[in-house]
């Protein structure tokens, strides 16, 4: 540590750092210049770099690590969340008929606890009496579906879609129902694992010996559940656009 350019160390100088600062952007972009390899060099040198500060000082190091890998994994559920709801009412608003017409029928199970499938009419003079194009959007605002959680999601694609979609969301069910469980700890619980944490996650290897403690990830687990994600998104992204190819809008859809 060099006390004249860390920053709240008593012999602080800031025109220093500023000087210093600046003779680093110069050298990296002389080096960018020169080096026709300078984003991969300069990628390794960047983890060669996190690897020293990460060895240096492994308390610090490692509890900024574990911050990290808690953030990528809230981040990757969010992901998903918002890539299924957003696709989800644009499918619905595109074609109302069938998607919207069987989600407002009486007993579809949604998982949302509302029962009610009617549709407010201040909701329907907003939208000047012509719910067409907008259906998507209506039934989520009216809170028909609810895509905060993974059942609610699932759910809301089976009815929607008539179960078409129901063997991508069983193939790939256990580990993203496992990264909501992950998320909720860290969000709502500050990451300190509890028993029911660790009963829903079943089976899943050295969980239970967590109890009481900090849940700790490594980057290969991180890495595990981005590569769920994605392909689950691309699947089931796929599937929604085979889907609205293979059912076209009628002509009415069109002129809404």
């Amino acid at each position: 540590m060099i006390p004249r350019i860390t920053p709240k160390h008593p012999k602080f100088d800031r025109v220093l750092l500023d000087q210093v600062d600046s003779e680093r952007r110069r050298l990296i972009e002389k080096w960018a210049k020169t080096n026709p390899n300078f984003e991969q060099s300069a990628f390794g040198m960047g983890i060669h770099g996190l690897n020293i500060i990460a060895e240096s000082n492994p308390q610090l190091a490692g509890d900024a690590v574990q911050a990290t890998m808690a953030a990528m994994l809230i981040g990757l559920w969010t992901a998903f969340e918002s890539l299924a709801q957003d696709m989800w009412i644009a499918a619905v608003d595109a074609r109302p008929l069938p998607l919207a017409q069987r989600v407002i029928e009486p007993g579809a199970d949604l998982k949302t606890g509302e029962q009610s499938k009617s549709i407010s009419w201040k909701v329907i003079s907003s939208a000047g009496f012509n719910l067409r194009p907008c259906m998507g959007q209506i039934l989520l605002r009216e809170r028909k579906v609810d895509f905060q959680q993974l059942k609610g999601t699932r759910a809301a694609y089976n009815v929607a879609f008539a179960g078409e979609f129901e063997t991508i969301f069983e193939k790939h069910h256990l580990e993203l129902f496992r990264l909501e469980t992950v998320r909720n700890l860290f969000v709502h619980k500050g990451g300190l694992v509890d028993r029911k944490f660790v009963d829903r996650m079943g089976n899943e290897p050295g969980m239970a010996e967590t109890v009481g403690r900090s849940l700790s990830v490594n980057g290969e687990y991180v890495a595990h559940k981005a590569n769920v994600v994605a392909v689950c998104s691309m699947q089931l992204a796929q599937a929604v656009d085979k889907w609205l190819l293979e059912n076209p809008a009628t002509a009415e859809d069109q002129s809404s």
